[in-house]
């Protein structure tokens, strides 16, 4: 009894997900999903009464990255969009939380993985539009910056420069918002380099090189004690 007992102890969700991530970064999938499994039932059983618990959702998202790694992308998407249903009804007085956008930018993900990129892009919009929100009335998020990359790469990799350029452009424009008083960041740097990358594709090579330079600037103060750091190579 005292051992079902603690069996059924909320710490021992938690033991078992850390268990899970340590098996996953191992690459040992299919023991890290009979722990994440587990700890989804351990949960139900101690929240019988309210199941809409953030243990539940962190191990749901879980078997889904897993079953993404897999190359499982159905199985993935079926875990991911439980996280996220479970995830809303937990912040049901705050529907525009981070959580729920970062929930939806990882559905985005596995649709791009399936080269659905009307879908993903769909769920990558929802995640900016509640990281905008977030944004406008708390303060500015250094998340709502990846955001509008991962739609930029998005149009990127579909050949719709002119889109991917206006969600890098924005990028770095909120980049410089949120970093104005230390403009030698690597947020700036990277999205000045991919702005500098999309005009090289288009064959405008010398707006390509304006962007390239103003990067390379900047990482030269960044990298000042480490002149042969990687990101100026790339440069």
């Amino acid at each position: 009894n005292i051992n079902a007992d603690f069996t059924n102890h909320p710490e021992i969700v938690n033991y078992l997900i850390e268990i899970g991530f340590i098996l996953e970064k191992k690459g040992d999938n299919e023991n890290a999903l009979k722990y994440f499994n587990e700890a989804i039932e351990i949960g139900k059983a101690i929240h019988f009464d309210n199941p809409n618990h953030s243990e539940i959702v962190d191990s749901l998202k879980e078997i889904g990255f897993v079953f993404k790694r897999k190359g499982d992308y159905e199985n993935a998407s079926k875990y991911l969009n439980e996280a996220l249903e479970i995830g809303k009804k937990i912040n049901a007085d705050n529907p525009k939380s981070l959580e729920i956008s970062y929930s939806l930018l990882e559905i985005g993900f596995n649709f791009k993985l399936k080269d659905d990129f009307e879908n993903s892009l769909q769920y990558f919009n929802e995640a900016l539009r509640i990281g905008k929100n977030i944004n406008s009335y708390n303060r500015v998020l250094p998340s709502i910056v990846h955001f509008f990359k991962d739609i930029g790469f998005l149009f990127e990799e579909k050949g719709e420069y002119e889109n991917a350029l206006n969600y890098f452009n924005e990028a770095l424009e909120i980049g410089k918002k949120i970093y104005g008083n230390n403009p030698g960041n690597n947020e700036i740097v990277y999205s000045l380099k991919e702005i500098g990358f999309l005009f090289e594709r288009k064959g405008e090579n010398e707006n390509a090189l304006k962007y390239f330079n103003v990067a390379l600037k900047i990482g030269k103060k960044i990298n000042a004690d480490d002149p042969n750091h990687l990101k100026l190579e790339i440069l």
